[in-house]
């Protein structure tokens, strides 16, 4: 960005003015609203510019932001643009740096680099690549066909950092993180993880992300909170959940202000990254607005920085205070010695298909994501609606099913339910005029019947419960499923499963309560939702 001076500043009395430092005959120095320690402000003065003045940002803040903010550091009258004049563009930015570089004595063109980035496609075929310089700064490149370099990404298509390793694991909640060192560091700790060149999220960025889990990893400093904001109003919509997370413990101090240096700083926070980033609330704009309103910023509610007292009770959602632990009555634990029982009046399991699900209980699916846990359920479900053996089980009782899809959109559940049924010649039609079979999906039919408070506490949606329960005994449903059993609360899950339940309660289940009230099985489904690891190669079979 080219700026009108009316005198040419000296790179010394620049970088008093700006808190920075010389570097190869420019000024590095902190870019508005950066910490001091930044140096991703490029400024250098020169003759042969218009004004004198050349101002970049290497971590993409706007051109004319910087430019008003270094004049303003300098003493210096409010730049105005000169006529009709034309905006420089980012190409244009760039092809005037690469040109004062050039010329420099020595041939120097930039600072020493100390990294590379890739950003490959999906093929992993190098796009463009992102350099980091020491003292800390960036640039781009991207290969021109003839074994060079073209320092101008000009309309190159711009895709999240490591997009083939995320590609590898579909089901992998993902770490989206400030820059590509941070992501580097999370990844090497078993995470998908990634970011975006200069901030910039196209629309092919985003919609790479649709329908995953995302923990936006916040800089402790006032343009980390910015840029985290921003990514978080880009994926709402798209992604499933967005969770804006700043660590305990970072203050924004130089070393101290990143996921790196956060651990960097105790060897075994690597173990509890992801149980700290689950913490944080699922942000969506009302939370955001709320907490805006509430004096604590635009997100400070999903913020995890500490403990914030002890876990709801699952019963009252009242929570347990250390003065009520102290006046409680205590009662000793005992074990009782086993009476005698005649075995016969011991009640016998009530299944309902095969020895899968049984009334009273709730059964689980585990596998990784991508080996067919969906259309199992369905068309386990669809025999149940129907009674008949359609996966060579025959069902003991014909029962009412309902079927809650919180994974994928409701267009695409009626897809594989009526592929299911023209697959087993299954008149839908009749089967939903009789309304054996109740279908509901996350957009339409938003369900959370758990959440998170605190550092580990779970709090029950009695309000949820109580609508499921009436719902299911008002029409009679005898199997219940929930695809995915996480998607139906806010509590970090590190598997993906199904749920699918009978009456009777069970206590490892958000649903116990339900199913103390209620006849039914539930079913719920997961996969391995932080996990990296990609599906097994099925073993061959025995000769």
């Amino acid at each position: 960005m080219a700026a009108h001076s009316d005198t040419l500043l000296s790179l010394q009395q620049l970088a008093r003015a700006l808190g920075g430092d010389i570097n190869n005959g420019q000024v590095l120095a902190p870019g508005p609203g950066h910490s001091s320690a930044d140096r991703s402000l490029a400024v250098r003065p020169n003759k042969d510019a218009p004004g004198g003045l050349l101002v970049h940002s290497f971590a993409g803040d706007d051109p004319v932001k910087c430019l008003d903010y270094v004049r303003l550091k300098a003493g210096l009258p409010a730049w105005q643009p000169n006529g009709g004049r034309r905006r420089a563009t980012d190409t244009d930015i760039d092809n005037a740096l690469r040109a004062i570089f050039k010329a420099q004595p020595g041939g120097k063109k930039f600072a020493p680099v100390v990294a590379h980035y890739d950003y490959t496609d999906e093929n992993g075929v190098l796009l463009y690549q992102v350099q980091r310089h020491e003292p800390k700064s960036f640039s781009q490149r991207r290969p021109n066909g003839n074994g060079g370099w073209d320092y101008q990404l000009g309309d190159v298509r711009r895709v999240l950092y490591r997009l083939s390793d995320l590609l590898k694991y579909p089901d992998g909640t993902v770490f989206i993180c400030e820059g590509e060192k941070d992501a580097d560091r999370v990844a090497s700790l078993g995470h998908c993880a990634t970011t975006v060149a200069s901030g910039k999220w196209t629309d092919d960025c985003v919609k790479a992300l649709a329908n995953r889990d995302v923990l936006i990893l916040e800089d402790a400093d006032e343009p980390g909170r910015k840029k985290a904001l921003k990514v978080a109003q880009a994926l709402h919509g798209i992604a499933a959940t967005v969770r804006i997370v700043r660590l305990p413990g970072l203050t924004g101090h130089p070393n101290n202000k990143d996921v790196s240096d956060w651990l960097d700083s105790d060897s075994h926070r690597a173990e509890k990254l992801v149980d700290a980033c689950f913490e944080a609330r699922l942000w969506t704009p009302d939370t955001a607005e709320a907490a805006a309103a509430a004096g604590n910023g635009d997100h400070d509610e999903g913020h995890v920085d500490g403990d914030r007292g002890a876990a709801d009770s699952a019963d009252t959602g009242k929570p347990v205070t250390n003065s009520d632990k102290a006046t409680a009555p205590r009662t000793a634990w005992t074990v009782p010695a086993l009476a005698w029982r005649d075995p016969e009046t011991i009640p016998r399991r009530v299944f309902l298909y095969g020895h899968y699900y049984a009334r009273g209980f709730v059964s689980a699916t585990i596998a990784n994501g991508g080996m067919g846990k969906s259309l199992l359920k369905i068309a386990e479900f669809l025999a149940c609606a129907t009674g008949l053996p359609l996966l060579g089980i025959t069902p003991i009782e014909r029962v009412r099913t309902l079927y809650w899809n919180g994974d994928d959109p409701y267009v695409e559940v009626e897809r594989r339910i009526h592929a299911a049924c023209q697959h087993f010649k299954i008149d839908l039609k009749q089967l939903l005029e009789e309304h054996w079979l109740f279908v509901g999906a996350r957009k339409e039919q938003p369900l959370c019947i758990a959440g998170t408070k605190g550092r580990g506490g779970v709090t029950i949606n009695q309000d949820a419960i109580a609508d499921i329960c009436t719902f299911i005994k008002e029409n009679d449903i005898g199997l219940a499923c929930f695809d995915r059993s996480n998607r139906c609360t806010e509590c970090p899950k590190t598997a993906t499963t199904i749920w699918t339940s009978s009456a009777t309660p069970s206590t490892s289940s958000p649903s116990a309560p339900m199913l103390q009230s209620v006849s039914t099985t539930t079913s719920a489904r997961w996969h391995s939702g932080r996990s990296r690891q990609p599906p097994p190669t099925p073993a061959a079979p025995p000769p």
